[in-house]
């Protein structure tokens, strides 16, 4: 739209997220933001399972990925002040 000179001459650009659970055909708005983004990652981790019997053949790549998503799971509580905002799943 930009390229094909759609926006020339427009000061402002409004974005709206439909929230189902509010009353019908209305509007909320809030300052600052009301609603969360989303991104996406992927993390990939190598390793090698083995047997119970001998845990010294495997590097245990399913411990690994639990810390992972613990270590994830504490981000807004233990790297941000309580005021900060954050919305995360995994």
């Amino acid at each position: 739209m930009i390229e094909e000179r759609c926006l020339d001459g427009v000061d402002e650009v409004y974005g709206f997220h439909n929230m189902p659970i509010g009353p019908e055909g209305s509007i909320s708005i809030r300052s600052p933001e009301m609603m969360a983004g989303s991104n996406r990652f992927i993390i990939k981790i190598k390793g090698k399972g083995g047997c119970g019997a001998e845990p010294a053949e495997a590097n245990d790549p399913i411990t690994c990925g639990f810390q992972v998503y613990n270590s994830l799971q504490t981000i807004k509580s233990r790297s941000l002040m309580n005021t900060d905002k954050l919305a995360m799943s995994v």
